[in-house]
């Protein structure tokens, strides 16, 4: 298997529609995530076009009519609550008396469970981070950003791969844990 990723931006700018899109993506499944599942079906074409996100496609070279899984990046900018100390400010911000920050964002993670091949979720992760350091590289983002349902099985995902939670997200039910990762690069 030769897995390639690929930008659903470029394939956009190569003429690919949203009907041949809907007939690439229309047999995609997360068994773990409705709303993956759903962004992926609904929202991932029109985000691309109108410069909201980014989403990119990871399909095996020799079935490439088949989506193995997909991560969204865009950009966020999060205030910081009163329960974030000082030393962690500094820590993400450089300043202690910073209000918030902006970071790059992993707005979705998701895997094919319809798919012939099964990929695992940390070859998702580590494919959104080597973007995210290309991004770091390039405009000095540097703290990735993720949101993430109370699970269990997520919270030790996350936490294995170095992301520290930093707050309770702010969606309707608060039940979306807010985590971060810094990414660093000794230039001296």
């Amino acid at each position: 298997m030769n897995l390639i990723i690929e930008s659903l931006e470029a394939l956009i700018q190569d003429g690919l529609t949203k009907e041949e899109f809907h007939t690439l993506v229309e047999n995609f499944k997360c068994d773990f995530n409705e709303d993956v599942e759903y962004f992926l079906l609904e929202k991932a074409y029109s985000s691309c076009v109108a410069s909201q996100s980014r989403t990119f496609l990871v399909r095996d070279e020799e079935k490439l009519n088949e989506i193995l899984g997909y991560f969204t990046l865009s950009h966020k900018t999060i205030s910081f609550n009163s329960e974030v100390s000082a030393n962690e400010r500094k820590k993400l911000t450089g300043s202690k008396q910073s209000d918030g920050l902006s970071g790059i964002l992993i707005a979705q993670l998701g895997k094919n469970t319809n798919a012939s091949v099964n990929i695992k979720g940390m070859l998702l992760l580590n494919e959104a981070e080597n973007l995210c350091n290309q991004i770091f590289e390039t405009i000095a983002l540097r703290v990735v950003i993720l949101e993430h349902d109370d699970v269990e099985e997520l919270h030790r995902f996350y936490g294995e791969n170095h992301y520290k939670i930093l707050d309770k997200a702010s969606d309707k039910n608060n039940h979306l844990f807010l985590r971060y990762k810094r990414l660093d690069r000794n230039l001296n």
